[in-house]
């Protein structure tokens, strides 16, 4: 479950002397605490359930998920809308410890600029590994429809949002190894 609040997370900047700065960079915590991020809470654990992984999403990501993913219907033939698709993923990637990245995962395709692209069947979510075993999302779309110049301009939100941020350094890992990212 997505809670969405007011995203603001100014840059935070000390003077020390005239011609001197101290900036300070945002940790995770610092950008939770101040809601630009929400992290992906998992529903009905059961008790031998905990999450291993962390999913965080923007509050543009949380707005999307409310007012477009929760209304789209499952398309015929399909037995979960997607949205029900998403959060199954979600659920998979925070809470599963033998998740290998097999299956709806094996499709993370690395973007330029460390963008990844997350697909389930009528989905795609886009987003960065922050750290290994942290995945923040940004953007999402429907999978028809989808071609380059859209794909290119998402790649562009994504990687200024993340410069937004002003996350500790790097503010991303990129691999081709899935084994690596999770």
């Amino acid at each position: 479950m997505l809670k969405c609040g007011v995203m603001f997370f100014p840059a935070v900047t000390l003077g020390l002397q005239q011609n001197q700065k101290l900036t300070l960079m945002a940790t995770i915590q610092d950008l939770e605490d101040s809601d630009s991020l929400v992290r992906y809470e998992p529903v009905g654990l059961r008790p031998n359930e905990m999450p291993v992984r962390v999913l965080l999403a923007s509050q543009a990501f949380c707005r999307w998920a409310e007012e477009e993913l929760s209304k789209l219907p499952a398309k015929p033939g399909r037995d979960l809308t997607p949205f029900e698709q998403v959060s199954d993923v979600f659920r998979r990637f925070v809470v599963d410890p033998n998740f290998k990245g097999t299956g709806v995962f094996q499709n993370i395709i690395p973007q330029g600029e460390g963008v990844y692209e997350i697909k389930t069947t009528d989905m795609r979510i886009f987003g960065w590994f922050y750290r290994r075993g942290i995945f923040i999302t940004h953007a999402g779309a429907p999978k028809g429809g989808l071609r380059f110049p859209e794909i290119a301009a998402i790649r562009k939100t994504i990687t200024v949002f993340r410069k937004q941020l002003r996350l500790e350094e790097p503010p991303y890992i990129r691999s081709s190894f899935i084994s690596d990212l999770l």
